[in-house]
């Protein structure tokens, strides 16, 4: 019989992403190594990322991957297009911005392996409405 503490850890989980990131474009910076840690919690479907200073809703929790996010704005004045999703078997890490077009188009890549490490919680809210 699965305990309510074990069934906890099964949907709520930390999970900590590192590997590399490089830029192309208007202001890239050289490649440099990265870490993450995300703090999820599949039950409620929410998340949040390293000091946990915002808790935000998954995009798109599904059997083969997390979506963290998903931002995809093509106007005339503006456009962002970016992706944060970490594949549930392998544990393959993805996560890309792009902005700007032509010579003011920008990309920045994050390419990494994540593993589940137990949950720390979601810090106490400190709204007032």
């Amino acid at each position: 019989m699965i305990t309510v503490f074990a069934a906890a850890s099964l949907t709520a989980f930390n999970l900590v992403c590192a590997g590399n990131t490089h830029q192309s474009g208007l202001g890239a910076e050289p490649d440099a190594a990265y870490r993450i840690e995300y703090r999820i919690d599949l039950a409620t479907k929410r998340f949040c990322i390293d000091d946990c200073s915002a808790v935000t809703p998954i995009a798109n929790v599904r059997t083969d991957k997390l979506v963290f996010s998903q931002v995809e704005v093509d106007t005339i004045s503006h456009r962002e297009l970016g992706q944060d999703v970490a594949d549930r078997s392998t544990g393959e890490h993805a996560r890309f911005i792009l902005t700007g077009r032509g010579v003011r188009q920008r990309m920045i890549k994050w390419i990494g392996r994540c593993e589940r490490a137990p949950f720390t919680g979601f810090p106490a809210s400190k709204q007032r409405f």
